[in-house]
């Protein structure tokens, strides 16, 4: 959130999208709601998603990633995935 209000490219962004995206996980229909959903000065749009290094190698973190970028590339829009890995306490 501190980088996309400080992303001189951003126009807005927002958690309140009510965007609601379908996926199959284990032959059980559920939606997948994206984290952000940001807009820029330009007019594009772009739906992003938070995840610590290792969440990101689920399988159902996968599927969610899958049908959201085949949303979004219907929409004209991109999807990011935006990761950050375990910070070590050794020095």
């Amino acid at each position: 959130m501190v980088e996309l209000e400080h992303d001189p490219a951003v126009r807005e962004w927002t958690k309140k999208h009510f965007l609601a995206i379908p996926y199959s996980f284990l032959g059980l229909r559920h939606h997948y709601l994206p984290d952000f959903l940001v807009t820029y000065n330009n007019g594009s749009q772009q739906l992003h998603e938070t995840k610590g290094l290792p969440l990101m190698f689920w399988a159902s973190t996968k599927l969610k990633r899958q049908s959201a970028e085949e949303y979004c590339a219907k929409l004209g829009w991109k999807y990011k995935m935006v990761t950050r890995g375990w910070r070590s306490s050794r020095p």
